[in-house]
């Protein structure tokens, strides 16, 4: 069975140190890409998951992986980053809070969701 639309979902988990995971849901077979960015903007890592079958890639064994390294292989430091989907961004923490863009506090609709890296955490 596939799903009729193609859409990031939530990492698991959140927060996260070292490794995230980060399910993902195809409509159509296609080559995927996700790339992570930190709070400035700038690219933190690429993930090249290579051509993907349609359907639900939602467990440990086929969502993207990320182990919280730069495209160098560096760790990335405490703090937010994100990856983009349809609606906008959802973020990545490191520190365990989740925010959103409205002025209460609470996300609005294609607000950015988030996931934190804590490696301060054994």
């Amino acid at each position: 069975m596939c799903p009729d639309t193609t859409a990031l979902l939530g990492n698991y988990p959140n927060p996260f140190n070292p490794e995230t995971w980060i399910p993902y849901q195809l409509a159509h077979s296609a080559d995927v890409t996700l790339t992570i960015y930190d709070i400035k903007g700038v690219v933190v890592r690429r993930l090249d998951l290579g051509y993907q079958q349609a359907g639900y890639h939602t467990n440990r064994t086929k969502a993207a992986y990320w182990d919280g390294r730069n495209n160098l292989g560096e760790s990335v430091g405490n703090g937010v980053y994100f990856y983009p989907v349809a609606s906008g961004f959802i973020p990545i923490y490191r520190d365990g809070r989740f925010f959103g863009d409205a002025e209460d506090g609470n996300p609005k609709i294609n607000a950015p969701f988030a996931l934190s890296l804590d490696m301060s955490q054994d």
